[in-house]
């Protein structure tokens, strides 16, 4: 097994196991905000694992695979306010609603960035 099967296979693993964590925890109680943004966390997670998956695989061009790898790092820009955001339900913190729509118009634009 190379170097790159490895990655190839560990991200695929990581996509996989954030999307199940993320739907197991969504299920147990969907009407939670707690457990909503646990999920939308642990799919921005997935998303990008899943694009650095098929920007590693050896099964596409080379256009798809840079499109790939563009739109991993477009959805990266989610993670940290996602992250944040679950973070501060979990602890049952108020205010902050403009930091939140800040933080989501910053990742909107770096993702349109990302992806030139």
């Amino acid at each position: 097994m190379t170097l790159t099967s490895f990655y190839c296979v560990v991200t695929g693993l990581t996509s996989l196991s954030f999307f199940v964590t993320g739907l197991f925890v969504l299920l147990q109680n969907a009407k939670s905000v707690l457990f909503r943004r646990c999920f939308v966390f642990s799919a921005a997670v997935a998303l990008w694992a899943l694009g650095y998956f098929f920007t590693l695989t050896e099964w596409l061009e080379f256009d798809t695979s840079l499109f790939s790898s563009r739109l991993s790092h477009a959805i990266a820009a989610f993670i940290p306010i996602t992250y944040l955001h679950f973070v501060w339900t979990l602890l049952k913190r108020r205010g902050a609603g403009g930091l939140f729509i800040f933080g989501y118009i910053l990742s909107a634009g770096i993702f349109l960035v990302a992806l030139t």
